[in-house]
């Protein structure tokens, strides 16, 4: 960025000492020196509105609200409390986010306008900063850049084929626009983009219900760039180079390193959970009731994690005040229903197949029921059926025994055999076992996790583990086979229940035998599930060719929100095979975990044509 020189001034106030400044965990869509409304969410009457300015010190923004002393007229509220802020002269929410820090604001030495170029500012509040932008549109932020005017900006950077810029609300919603007038060396103005190539720009599906840009304002210009603030930095570029990107230096600072979970494993909170998602033990929240938490939220997927509310992966154990009771949900047939096969007649050939393929290594007798035999009540009272990955690695090693010791996963067809399970547990009915630490009420919830540890009187085989985890899922009830089409991948699609109720996806062998992985449904977990697919097998697989323009494709919707996202999206453009073998993709899908997802992404037409080979649905 060119040098030169601004001003900023924070406004005076009356109050002297009786002024707090309220520190966020967010501040993005406030604008220095405005006055804004706030209300603190969980309180309630008339008193609950209040009025403060957004004021910038040392960087970052703050809320300073002169109606409130310390020690002497404490504000009636706390850190730690959900806060709402709206848009000025409206009630249109602009941010929700969370107070961190209430202290008194000392006003020496900041009532008088100040003066900064470039230098002094990268001396004392910043430090030269990049961010990349690529052809299309590009959701990007200037973390605690001070202002500097749109025309400055561009020119700047007239060696980008920048043709607009808009300001964009926390909701993705368009609040502002530039339409860049000055010519840049590649001849192109904004405002001469052909309307038929307006739909690179558009980050959302225009034929969705939710469709925030149907609402967007883009009669209103801004003059300024703002630091802290969402921007869609719209590029286009005139040779249409795969995978070329541009600079954009500021002087900023780093954004501040994201929250982290307490408990273990201690890795980044994703950052598309609002503030007042926490640990569902703590105490004194309101709206917190006891056991209310996100494994019987209706937001929930028991299969992955991803909560469709935030578009995050979540903690069984946490909870938001998004929080909804879930309901039993009954299994409906699908397109995939007829690719699975099922009988319980010993007639059949399919009645043998777990017969034939998992066995005692040395006897070479079955051995599949052997092991489920401590399980046995689950099955026989209980009517849980084992499915998915623990069954198809004991497929796939021959040996009941030896499944890379993952869960072992249960279904069940009735709501109230699932809650009766629970109490079975919690009660010590598996007798082989110690009671496990975990309990669970037996009210409607997706997921329930045990660990089984052996009894040392247990009259189990040598070669069964010491340790066990089971996982009991209720997010389906009904028929087995609707419950398995339910499933994303076709390599999860089998079943047992050894009253010898058996279900097999026809596709699973065939692309077991050849290390493929079928995706069926695409779900906000895809990436999440992927990645974790690749990552945990003994054995290596790669996506078929259909599942790859799929992966491929809901990346390429996301690409513009992040760098991140942008750098996996263009490896992918370089590679014909989505490999567990790839380290490089592995890393880059892991640095795109946690970031913050959008709704209903526009759809990007992907630069090339991908034919499936023949056979590919079979598994051939």
């Amino acid at each position: 960025m060119a040098t030169g020189s601004f001003s900023y001034g924070m406004s005076s106030y009356g109050g002297g000492y009786g002024t707090i400044k309220i520190e966020l965990s967010e501040t993005k869509s406030l604008i220095q020196g405005v006055e804004y409304q706030y209300q603190i969410l969980g309180n309630s009457g008339p008193d609950n509105t209040y009025v403060a300015t957004a004021e910038r010190i040392q960087g970052r923004l703050f809320l300073i609200d002169n109606n409130f002393t310390i020690d002497e007229k404490d504000p009636p509220f706390t850190p730690g409390r959900p806060i709402v802020i709206y848009v000025p002269g409206t009630g249109v929410p602009l941010l929700e986010t969370m107070i961190t820090n209430i202290t008194p604001f000392e006003q020496e030495s900041k009532q008088q306008q100040t003066t900064f170029n470039t230098e002094t500012i990268n001396q004392t509040t910043g430090e030269t900063l990049i961010i990349k932008v690529y052809d299309g549109s590009n959701l990007r932020k200037f973390n605690g850049m001070q202002s500097i005017p749109i025309n400055e900006f561009i020119e700047n950077n007239k060696d980008i084929p920048i043709i607009q810029i808009d300001e964009l609300s926390t909701n993705g919603q368009t609040v502002s626009t530039y339409t860049s007038v000055i010519k840049n060396k590649f001849g192109k103005k904004g405002q001469k983009k052909k309307k038929k190539k307006k739909k690179k720009f558009n980050l959302f599906k225009s034929d969705s219900k939710s469709n925030v840009s149907a609402k967007s304002d883009t009669s209103n210009t801004f003059t300024e760039i703002k630091g802290d603030t969402d921007y869609n930095i719209m590029i286009d570029d005139p040779d249409n180079i795969l995978g070329k990107f541009w600079e954009i230096s500021y002087i900023g600072t780093p954004p501040p390193p994201p929250p982290m979970y307490e408990e273990e494993p201690i890795e980044p909170i994703p950052a598309s959970f609002p503030p007042a998602y926490q640990n569902s033990n703590n105490e004194g929240v309101e709206g917190l009731l006891t056991g209310r938490k996100c494994s019987n939220c209706q937001f929930f997927e028991a299969e992955s994690g991803n909560c469709s509310k935030w578009n995050a992966i979540a903690r069984d154990y946490y909870w938001c005040a998004a929080w909804k009771t879930m309901e039993p949900v009954i299994a409906q047939p699908n397109e995939f229903t007829s690719r699975i096969s099922q009988t319980s007649n010993s007639e059949d050939e399919l009645y043998n197949f777990f017969i034939e393929r998992v066995k005692d290594p040395i006897s070479q007798e079955p051995n599949l029921s052997n092991f489920l035999s401590p399980l046995n009540a689950l099955h026989s009272t209980y009517n849980a059926y084992l499915y998915g990955d623990s069954l198809r690695r004991m497929v796939d090693s021959g040996n009941a025994y030896d499944f890379d010791n993952v869960p072992l996963n249960f279904f069940f067809t009735d709501q109230d055999k699932f809650l009766s399970a629970i109490d079975f547990i919690n009660n010590g009915g598996l007798s082989e076992f110690d009671i496990p630490e975990e309990e669970y009420d037996s009210v409607q919830q997706h997921l329930c996790t045990y660990t089984l540890n052996k009894k040392e009187s247990s009259s189990l085989p040598q070669e069964f583990p010491q340790s066990i985890i089971i996982n009991l899922y209720g997010n389906f009830f009904g028929s087995p086979i609707n419950i398995l089409s339910q499933l994303d991948f076709t390599n999860a699609k089998i079943a047992y229940n050894p009253s010898r109720h058996v279900l097999v996806d026809s596709r699973l062998v065939n692309y077991e035998s050849v290390g493929r992985l079928h995706i069926d449904l695409v779900k906000p977990s895809i990436r999440e599930r992927v990645i974790k697919f690749l990552n945990d097998n003994s054995k290596d697989y790669n996506l078929d060719n259909l599942s790859s323009v799929k992966f491929k494709q809901w990346i390429a919707d996301r690409s513009f929100t992040s760098e991140r996202w942008q750098d996996l999206y263009n490896y992918l453009l370089t590679i014909s095979v989505i490999s567990s073998t790839d380290q490089q993709l592995i890393e880059l899908i892991q640095n795109t975990l946690g970031e913050q997802l959008i709704d209903n992404p526009s759809t990007t037409i992907l630069p090339f044509q991908t034919e499936v080979l023949a056979g590919e649905e079979s598994g051939v």
